[in-house]
């Protein structure tokens, strides 16, 4: 039997946090009688509290975020595709999106990005803008960023382009699975975007691993971009 990676990595970090929960209660236990006791049990149920309330935030707005229309009437002036491997069925999904879009509005320009990922001969940029290419889009219509390899760096690396290209401030749209899109659209609007955002769709089992893993990467983009970006440390949120 061939297990599905997805799959195993959801178990392997439920199956983690189980361990360690248990571990926890264990140690709180046998150390019931003591006077830190009570202080170990507020703080246990304090940190639990803001787990589960941001847990279930996050993933309730990851969920909005997919299920919200694309407003009408936006004339936008760049798709930025964010790649996530050459071979991936994620990013095959994410190019069919931006092009179906792409092909309805002939006038708006596209971003790819994405760099070389390890033992990958060209970058994910060079990858995606073949695909679009091969689906009859006009090579003059897209622009390639091949530094990148974080999702932050995507954002941050697709948005110097465009300001090269278009000094004046344009409605962006980001076009990446479904799963990834709260996160993205959050450090486009950090960094001073006026983004939208187009998921492609992703299987439900990848899905509920992916979201899993969203929580975290959302804390600590979130975190980084608030308190530490050097260029935001001036900006108002």
């Amino acid at each position: 039997m061939i297990f599905n990676l997805p799959y195993v990595s959801f178990i392997l970090i439920l199956s983690l946090n189980l361990i360690l929960g248990m571990i926890f209660v264990s140690l709180l236990h046998k150390c019931r009688k003591g006077p830190s006791f009570r202080r170990l049990r507020k703080i246990y149920i304090l940190f639990f509290l803001i787990f589960t309330l941001s847990f279930a935030g996050i993933e309730v707005m990851i969920l909005n975020t997919i299920t919200r229309p694309l407003p009408e009437g936006i004339n936008f002036g760049y798709i930025i595709i964010l790649g996530s491997g050459n071979r991936s069925r994620t990013t095959k999904e994410r190019v069919k999106k931006a092009f179906e879009y792409a092909a309805e509005h002939p006038n708006v320009k596209i971003v790819v990005s994405g760099g070389k990922g390890q033992g990958e001969k060209i970058s994910e940029a060079e990858s995606m803008a073949k695909r679009l290419i091969d689906f009859g889009i006009n090579p003059k219509r897209i622009l390639l960023e091949k530094k990148s390899r974080t999702t932050y760096e995507n954002i941050k690396f697709s948005y110097e382009i465009i300001k090269k290209q278009t000094p004046e401030k344009v409605p962006v749209l980001i076009v990446t699975s479904d799963f990834h899109l709260f996160r993205a659209i959050m450090i486009a609007e950090k960094m001073g975007l006026d983004a939208y955002g187009l998921p492609s769709i992703s299987p439900f089992y990848f899905k509920i691993n992916a979201m899993v893993r969203e929580y975290f990467a959302f804390i600590k983009d979130w975190f980084y971009l608030t308190f530490m970006e050097p260029s935001n440390k001036n900006r108002v949120f």
